[in-house]
């Protein structure tokens, strides 16, 4: 333990994590009340506070990291997952097929379906305040999108291939890429 503990190389690397812990634990956070409210339908607080709070607590994991925008589509799928059931239930009872959809849509009120929008809205808002007011607020790798291009993909493609076999031979990259298609035809 002491090799490891006391490790300078480990010890430098401590100060690299920077943002890991705390994403991990408002990522976590919200899995957790996302599924308590949308999966399990607990009601902890209130079921607006609950949507506010999740939407809150999203919008904090994506102003961490960017890569906390797929807590928004974690939230998406789960909600059509346990909406879906009852759509199918639904079809399968009356045999109207799709036109049960509308029959499922008209039973839901105005005011449940503010309540289940409600944490896309918190995070809206919450991060047009957050890269409004902030400085520099809302910077991320998003900028690099706007350099993308069909070469510089096509690039980096090539590159990739290549890598493995500048590890391996001096040959092509496309050799190799030959010989990794009949591994996976011989797998299947």
């Amino acid at each position: 333990v002491g090799l490891f503990a006391l490790n300078p190389g480990l010890l430098f690397f401590t100060n690299e994590i920077l943002s890991d812990i705390p994403f991990l634990l408002f990522s976590t956070v919200s899995l957790m009340l996302l599924g308590a409210v949308v999966i399990e339908r607990q009601r902890l607080i209130s079921p607006i506070a609950d949507q506010l709070l999740l939407g809150a607590l999203i919008a904090a994991s994506f102003s961490i990291r960017t890569s906390g925008i797929a807590l928004l589509l974690t939230l998406g799928i789960t909600q059509l997952a346990v909406a879906l059931p009852s759509v199918v239930v639904q079809r399968t009872t009356d045999g109207r097929g799709l036109a049960s959809l509308r029959g499922v849509f008209s039973q839901t009120t105005v005011h449940h379906l503010c309540v289940t929008l409600l944490p896309y809205t918190t995070f809206a808002i919450l991060t047009s305040v957050w890269s409004t007011l902030l400085p520099g607020g809302g910077s991320s790798y998003f900028y690099l999108f706007r350099c993308m291009s069909l070469g510089l993909i096509k690039h980096n493609l090539v590159y990739y291939l290549d890598i493995p076999a500048m590890f391996i031979t001096p040959t092509s990259s496309y050799h190799y890429l030959i010989h990794g298609a009949r591994v996976v035809y011989g797998v299947t």
